[in-house]
């Protein structure tokens, strides 16, 4: 379909323009990743996503433990990821 061949020419563009671009890749496929769970584990989450050289920072606050796993984890699977540092917050329900 469009989408998986969206992707794959994504793929194919970014090893062809180095580092940066693959980061950029990863990034945007994390939060393509995301959009899809935004309207259940994710909603109401802030996310903040970094990538350098493979290696992915997650930055702001979900609503909940299982928000916090999800997001992870969909980073961890992603494609071309080294390793993730989780810097993100559970939102505190007062």
């Amino acid at each position: 379909d469009k989408a998986s061949k969206a992707a794959d020419h994504a793929a194919a563009d970014s090893k062809k323009a180095g580092r940066k671009a693959d980061d950029g890749w990863i990034k945007s496929k994390i939060y393509a990743q995301y959009m899809t769970e935004w309207t259940t584990v994710l909603d109401d989450s802030d996310i903040d996503v970094d990538v350098n050289k493979g290696v992915v920072t997650l930055k702001g606050t979900v609503k909940s433990a299982a928000a916090r796993t999800k997001a992870v984890s969909i980073a961890k699977g992603t494609d071309g990821v080294k390793s993730v540092k989780d810097l993100l917050k559970v939102a505190s329900t007062n």
